[in-house]
């Protein structure tokens, strides 16, 4: 498989085989050490938009490398680049970043890893454009496809040279300064929840989590139930109601505001979805907390000694 530059492909005949090359060299990746650093790579996926998709703005708790496989989208962030065939973008955790391709769509291969300890992002101007990742990326997936048994060793030398187009846009210091992690390959729904996690104050659809698991909607709910128990919407409720009731036992925070950092644009929907989930208004909650947090409701053997 070539993906060579400018030259287009054919969309029937390489999504399938792309995301299943995909998984598969998931499956043969294992931890390695880069510039005295641990790098664990969680998941790789392949993802082809059509026009007038978009990436709402948002952050990963992880690195991110995108590699712009063909079509053209803009970033919505930042230096707001346009991102073309050979693109390479490497998104350092907790840092906002989102695309809108309104005319071409876009494919992209994208790359989520963790670095122990964390490296620091270089001075960036501009994302480097490099036609020889391209090439690369096409013998990466010609070695995975084969059946030899040396292929495992082979592909970790292929997907090292790869990354290193990505390693160059960091900073790399000469001394440790965190500790080694210990996540290792993420299922889909941790790949999601941990997203839902890092995003919860953003006003999210199905559609941005499908886009960002580079999996159709009906498949994202599917798996994410199957792996679960309860559908993404319960959980990204579940994940605002417990900040909401952070805030309002913690802080003096308008309802208004609250609502506005745990992702509601209507303060009237947030109150509604809050009484449902805790059987109280806002307002009662937070008396409720003031009650137990006097010194009258611990005289009374309340729950905060």
């Amino acid at each position: 498989m070539m993906f060579q530059e400018d030259a287009g492909h054919d969309p029937a005949l390489q999504y399938g085989q792309c995301r299943k090359l995909c998984r598969k060299l998931s499956a043969i990746v294992t931890p390695f050490d880069y510039a005295g650093r641990q790098v664990r790579v969680h998941s790789i996926h392949w993802s082809e938009e059509p026009p007038e998709s978009e990436a709402v703005v948002h952050r990963h708790s992880f690195y991110e490398a995108i590699l712009t496989v063909s079509g053209r989208a803009r970033e919505t962030t930042g230096s707001r680049q346009d991102l073309t065939q050979g693109t390479l973008q490497l998104h350092p955790p907790a840092t906002p970043h989102g695309w809108i391709s309104p005319q071409t769509g876009i494919t992209r291969l994208g790359i989520s890893l963790s670095i122990h300890p964390r490296v620091p992002f270089g001075k960036k101007t501009h994302w480097p454009r490099k036609a020889e990742a391209l090439a690369e990326l096409s013998a990466l997936f010609q070695e995975v496809d084969t059946d030899s048994a040396a292929r495992g060793e082979r592909v970790r030398a292929r997907l090292l040279l790869f990354l290193g187009h990505f390693f160059d846009l960091l900073d790399w210091p000469r001394e440790n300064r965190e500790a080694p992690g210990e996540d290792g390959v993420w299922s889909l729904s941790e790949t999601v929840n941990r997203f839902l996690a890092d995003n919860f104050n953003q006003p999210l659809s199905l559609d941005d989590v499908a886009t960002m698991a580079a999996v159709s909607v009906a498949t994202l709910t599917r798996r994410y139930r199957q792996e679960t128990g309860i559908s993404i919407m319960e959980r990204l409720n579940r994940l605002r109601m417990e900040a909401a009731a952070g805030y309002l036992g913690e802080t003096g925070m308008l309802v208004e505001e609250i609502a506005a950092r745990t992702g509601f644009s209507d303060p009237s929907y947030f109150c509604r979805c809050f009484r449902h989930f805790f059987r109280q208004t806002p307002g009662e909650y937070r008396t409720a907390k003031a009650a137990h947090r006097s010194p009258t409701a611990t005289a009374r053997g309340g729950p905060f000694p």
